[in-house]
């Protein structure tokens, strides 16, 4: 959390010197949003990542500087390959995902492309599910 927001700090002062108006686009989870066992710390860190999200938008709108963020589900990765293995844990979080599937990277990657185009260009302060609709309950 202080690495995204110092971050943020760093590129947003530079912006504004320099006259940009750009999009910023942080990185959340669906566990920022809703308990998942075992993720207490982390769905705490993502609260605070979508917080924070609108938190800037507010303040940097002024100077054209947009802030959003994605909040994907489980997706298929190196790094959740893992959890993800554990028969148990997939099949509990699968019923819990209205579509029936986890994320793949590439879908991740088209939410934050948006964000970070034209398309979303009256957007901002807002944190875009990635979930397969896992939050709607």
């Amino acid at each position: 959390m202080r690495g995204l927001f110092c971050t943020s700090q760093a590129v947003a002062r530079q912006w504004v010197v320099r006259g940009i108006r750009g999009s910023i686009v942080n990185i959340g989870s669906q566990a920022g949003s809703v308990a998942i066992e075992e993720r207490a710390a982390y769905g705490s860190s993502k609260a605070a990542v979508a917080q924070l999200t609108r938190n800037l938008a507010l303040e940097w709108a002024s100077a054209g500087i947009r802030v959003n963020a994605v909040a994907p589900t489980f997706v298929r990765t190196e790094l959740t390959a893992s959890t993800l293995a554990r028969g148990d844990w997939a099949n509990e979080l699968l019923s819990r995902i209205p579509l029936g599937r986890f994320g793949d990277p590439s879908e991740v990657v088209g939410g934050v492309a948006y964000l970070l185009g034209d398309a979303s260009s009256l957007v901002t302060g807002h944190t875009l599910a990635i979930d397969g609709r896992y939050t709607i309950r």
